[in-house]
């Protein structure tokens, strides 16, 4: 009998040390992925645009909406797009008063607080031109986005800011 409860105690004693050493599941990859954006053209207060690209940009998806944030590649200028109700490839309108609230924003300066270098797409200019664009979403799947877009942004001051041939291809960042 004394065997049987020095065996079972070792058992007991081996078990739990088995148990309390097991490998830590691992910290789940960071769920962020990467999306490359590229313009030929953007633009800001009446002035020829310059390329832009962002090769560090990501495309969240929260349920059947999608945020594209983008930082120009070594300086201050950036983009955001807000598309909702996204459930399949298509065309998806920035006009002012669009159903589905889609917006964009185009940003002069993203370190600055002063909202004359916020341009949005339902913004208005001084000769009542209202802001708009368009996003062409060619390709999307659970894990990837492709699409090319063109914007006319208006900021508080009504100076336009624009985006010409602009593009982004990746994968998604899942909330």
């Amino acid at each position: 009998m004394k065997k049987i409860t020095i065996t079972l105690l070792a058992f007991t004693v081996l078990t739990t040390l088995f148990l309390a050493c097991k490998k830590d599941e691992e910290t789940p990859a960071n769920t962020t992925a990467i999306v490359t954006v590229t313009t030929s053209l953007l633009g800001f207060d009446g002035v020829n645009g310059t390329s832009f690209k962002s090769s560090n940009a990501k495309v969240t998806k929260l349920g059947n909406s999608y945020t594209l944030i983008a930082g120009e590649d070594g300086a201050k200028r950036g983009i955001t797009i807000t598309l909702n109700n996204v459930t399949a490839i298509g065309t998806f309108t920035l006009d002012k008063g669009n159903t589905s609230q889609n917006i964009a924003t185009l940003t002069k300066d993203n370190t600055s607080t002063d909202a004359t270098l916020s341009y949005k797409t339902d913004g208005v200019s001084s000769t009542g031109v209202i802001g708009g664009g368009s996003v062409v979403i060619s390709k999307l799947s659970d894990t990837e986005i492709e699409a090319k877009f063109f914007i006319i942004a208006y900021n508080a001051a009504k100076k336009e800011s624009f985006v010409e041939n602009g593009a982004f291809a990746g994968k998604l960042t899942k909330n």
